[in-house]
């Protein structure tokens, strides 16, 4: 059985590609951030219970930023995992997640890295526990992000290909 790929571009096809990268779009820019801003909101909980109020201070200025370039990102990686997804390219969605950790590995191994000595030449284990939460803050922001808007698409194209299903059994077309 040949499938014909002109199909993907006919009318009613189009019309339920639209609808699932609309469910996708939607529920990212619903669940996705707010996913996000409740995890840093419990790890800085955890920072809070053993810092003092400058180390609070300073992991604040550190984690609260409002930049909304992971917003941007996640916004295109929902389109391509969507795409991804609906049109079966797994090269794709494995480009994709490639090019994410490759970029992430710098950041990562920098944040986490063994910290400095204080101003005394002892080891700074506070500076290394704060280290530690960010970097993990960091990756799990990455994760969460990635997994939600992972599901949000597959949920997209599942969506959009049921209700073109249920035309096809309401009103077939040739």
């Amino acid at each position: 059985m040949n499938f014909d790929i002109s199909a993907l571009f006919s009318y009613p096809f189009i019309v339920f590609w639209l609808i699932g990268l609309g469910v996708t779009y939607f529920l990212g820019e619903k669940y996705v951030q707010p996913s996000i801003d409740k995890l840093v909101l419990e790890v800085t909980k955890k920072v809070n219970k053993f810092a003092s109020k400058d180390e609070i201070e300073d992991w604040n200025l550190v984690t609260d930023f409002d930049f909304p370039g992971g917003e941007k990102i996640g916004r295109i990686e929902r389109f391509v995992l969507y795409f991804g997804i609906l049109f079966g390219n797994g090269i794709l969605i494995g480009a994709w997640l490639t090019f994410k950790v490759a970029v992430k590995w710098e950041s990562w191994s920098n944040i986490v890295k063994v910290p400095m000595k204080d101003d005394k030449g002892d080891p700074d284990a506070f500076g290394f526990v704060l280290r530690r939460y960010w970097g993990t803050l960091v990756y799990q922001r990455f994760l969460v992000g990635t997994g939600l808007n992972l599901l949000y698409a597959g949920l997209g194209v599942f969506i959009g290909n049921v209700l073109f299903w249920i035309l096809q059994t309401i009103k077939p077309i040739p």
